[in-house]
């Protein structure tokens, strides 16, 4: 089995994301701080992913904070306290 949960220490190249969550249940994401030069910090991906924390996390450094893919629905996120305005 793949591991569900794909980092990286530095931003990827392109508009590849910083951590994936592919088929991810129930998870916290908190006080996470996005790369700089980050496209997407997280990307939920996968039919089965559900349950999606995310509160207190520091995006303002990434083009695009949380995305998911098309298979995946909005409503498995849930979100509060992230900031996510870029100055």
């Amino acid at each position: 089995m793949a591991d569900p949960v794909e980092r990286r220490a530095a931003p990827p190249g392109g508009s590849q994301p910083t951590v994936v969550f592919r088929d991810v249940r129930q998870w916290l994401a908190h006080g996470a701080r996005a790369l700089p030069g980050a496209h997407t910090s997280l990307q939920l991906s996968g039919a089965d992913v559900r349950g999606i924390r995310a509160t207190a996390n520091d995006f303002t450094q990434a083009q695009t904070a949380i995305d998911h893919d098309h298979d995946v629905s909005p409503d498995v996120l849930s979100e509060q306290r992230n900031s996510t305005i870029r100055q």
